[in-house]
């Protein structure tokens, strides 16, 4: 972790100089136009119908929900900073709202570099970034959901990132250092017996697992990176490649005989996506063709699980190696349609036991409607082939509606 100050004394010397030359932009900005600094703000409202076939373990949760109400709040602070706060979790269940970012970065660091700090969702991937009403589908691919987690990689820390076209090859690189990944994937769940005191049968309880949470130093924050290539392919088609890693290695707490008192759970990602685009210059607003595939892998050393009722072993420590990834394409024969599939495969990264069956597999055509940039429509079936062969059929209704301004996701 040697290079961990120096770099983080670059960057506290790399604000200040930022810092400095846009206080005199900032107040001649106010002057010329007060009302451009003016916040953006934007409410995105997600409406979803489901609907599973008979037995379908999924059908518990049928019916219309207003799955999730976003607030985003967006300004530039001066002419080299801006600002982008997200507010979400909403839904017609009653769930609180809670931050799902809020960040500031800075545009023209010296060296052509930029950074982002605060809590964000990293740039991993290709679909890390995206919320959940902006996703090229009704639901998400189900490697993302297995191995990064439902609210993603997600965490407080600081980014930078250049730009930069060598051989005009259009290249970008990110690094960021954050505490941690994300809430990631659930911690293993107990299943306990106990005996029933009115009719003196054993009864099984199950508890929610909890994972330990190790010391907030340094040397146990989360490190994640990717590298981006763009290149257009004639005037009307363009290929994009990204190649992404991420680092969780949080050290085990020891006493001073070198005794482990807590171990933790360790994490290495890695993803490759790929993404081709044709739009013609004179029909593009009608026709389009995307073709995008993203595969995932997963190296993670996993500590003992214990009951947490008497302490014995439930689960040995285990290094667990697994795949996934999704691929669909997407097709545009008029202004407001699109059409498309995707299909999936992910091998289950809670299962320990390579023997034990954790491979599902799904397929899912779909249909978009897109009245305006604001008001969009979509329709789904989901098919998927769970492990010990069971099947899950899913109908999705789709229609998410914007007001305001709301800002344009990455390209």
């Amino acid at each position: 972790m040697s290079f961990v100050y120096p770099l983080l004394l670059s960057l506290c010397l790399a604000l200040a100089a930022g810092s400095a030359a846009a206080e005199s932009g900032a107040s001649w900005l106010r002057a010329a136009n007060p009302g451009a600094l003016n916040p953006k703000i934007s409410v995105i409202a997600d409406f979803v119908g489901q609907s599973g076939t008979a037995g379908d373990p999924s059908q518990t949760e049928d019916g219309f929900h207003l799955r999730e109400v976003e607030i985003g709040v967006q300004a530039d602070i001066d002419p080299y900073a801006r600002a982008d706060f997200f507010i979400g979790g909403m839904n017609d269940a009653g769930a609180p709202p809670e931050l799902e970012e809020g960040y500031f970065t800075l545009l023209s660091l010296p060296g052509g570099l930029q950074a982002r700090g605060g809590k964000f969702r990293a740039n991993f991937g290709r679909l890390n970034m995206v919320h959940p009403h902006e996703l090229p589908q009704v639901d998400s691919p189900l490697a993302l959901d297995a191995f990064l987690g439902e609210e993603r990689l997600a965490s407080t820390g600081f980014e930078l990132s250049r730009i930069f076209a060598p051989f005009d090859l259009y290249t970008e690189v990110s690094y960021a250092f954050l505490r941690d990944l994300g809430a990631g994937t659930p911690p293993t769940d107990h299943t306990i017996s106990v005996i029933d005191q009115n009719s003196g049968l054993p009864v099984e309880l199950s508890l929610a697992g909890e994972a330990p949470t190790p010391a907030k130093r340094i040397r146990n924050f989360a490190h994640v990176s990717k590298v981006r290539f763009y290149k257009d392919l004639g005037e009307t088609a363009n290929v994009d490649l990204g190649i992404s890693g991420a680092l969780y290695e949080p050290k085990d707490e020891v006493d001073g005989t070198g005794v482990v008192l807590r171990d933790f759970d360790r994490k290495r990602l890695g993803a490759v996506d790929v993404t081709f685009r044709w739009k013609p210059l004179a029909q593009g607003v009608y026709r389009s063709f995307v073709w995008r595939t993203e595969g995932l892998y997963t190296d993670q050393s996993l500590g003992n699980v214990l009951n947490p009722i008497d302490g014995s072993l439930e689960a040995p420590a285990a290094r667990v190696h697994r795949r996934g990834g999704y691929s669909y394409v997407e097709i545009q024969p008029a202004k407001r349609w699109r059409f498309g599939v995707r299909g999936d495969y992910v091998e289950d990264p809670l299962v320990r036991d390579a023997a034990i069956p954790h491979i599902t597999r799904a397929v899912a055509p779909y249909a978009t409607f897109t009245l305006t940039e604001f008001n969009r429509f979509r329709i789904q079936w989901t098919r998927k082939d769970r492990p010990g062969n069971e099947k899950e059929n899913l109908g999705y209704l789709q229609w998410t509606v914007v007001l305001g301004p709301h800002g344009a996701h990455a390209f």
